[in-house]
C-alpha cells in the first residue's frame, strides 16, 4: 500500500513506530511517508544468525520487510540479498563504532534494477549525525545488488549505545 490516507484505518491497527510494528496491519513509514499494509500483521525478522550483533557500541535490533517475502524471492536471489545485508551491517558497525552518542538509526533500503540502492535514514535520540553523510555514501556505493524485476524495500533498526 502506498497511500497517505489514514481515514479508513482503525487507529489501533496502525503504528509509525518501528519498535511497535509487530502484530499491526499498517505501518506509517516515517522515512518515506507511505503507509504499508500487511494482511496478517507485521513480523520482525532477525537477519543475523544470532539474536543481535553486539559490538559493545552498535546493535542490530531487527529488520522489517516492506515487500512481501514472495515478491522478494521473485525479484532477487536470497543469497545476494543476505550478502547486501551483511555488507550493510559492516558499514553501519564501522561507521558508529566508538561513538559516544546513544540512539537509534533506522535505515530503509530499496533495491531495484538500477545499480545503486536507494537509501533513507532516520535517527532518534542522540545519534552522531555528522557520520550520516559518510554512511549514506558508503551504502549508496554498494554496487551490483540489482533486482530481476520491480524493486524491494526493507528496513533495519540499529541501536547505537
Amino acid at each position: 500500500m502506498s497511500d497517505k490516507n489514514l481515514s479508513n484505518i482503525d487507529p489501533s491497527d496502525i503504528t509509525g513506530d518501528i519498535n511497535k510494528i509487530s502484530g499491526k496491519r499498517y505501518y506509517a513509514n516515517p522515512l518515506d511517508g507511505l503507509i504499508y499494509k500487511s494482511e496478517n500483521g507485521w513480523k520482525l525478522y532477525d537477519h543475523t544468525p544470532h539474536p543481535t550483533i553486539d559490538t559493545g557500541m552498535v546493535k542490530v535490533r531487527f529488520g522489517v520487510l516492506l515487500t512481501s517475502q514472495n515478491d522478494i524471492s521473485a525479484c532477487i536471489d536470497i543469497e545476494q540479498l543476505a550478502m547486501f545485508m551483511k555488507k550493510m551491517d559492516q558499514i553501519v558497525l564501522s561507521s558508529f563504532l566508538g561513538s559516544s552518542k546513544k540512539g537509534e538509526l533506522l535505515i530503509q533500503i530499496t533495491l531495484s534494477d538500477y545499480n545503486t540502492p536507494k537509501v533513507d535514514v532516520g535517527t532518534k535520540d542522540d545519534v552522531d549525525e555528522r557520520k550520516i553523510p559518510y554512511l549514506l555514501d558508503a551504502l549508496e556505493n554498494l554496487k551490483g545488488y540489482v533486482t530481476k524485476k520491480d524493486s524491494i524495500t526493507f528496513q533495519i533498526l540499529y541501536g547505537i549505545n
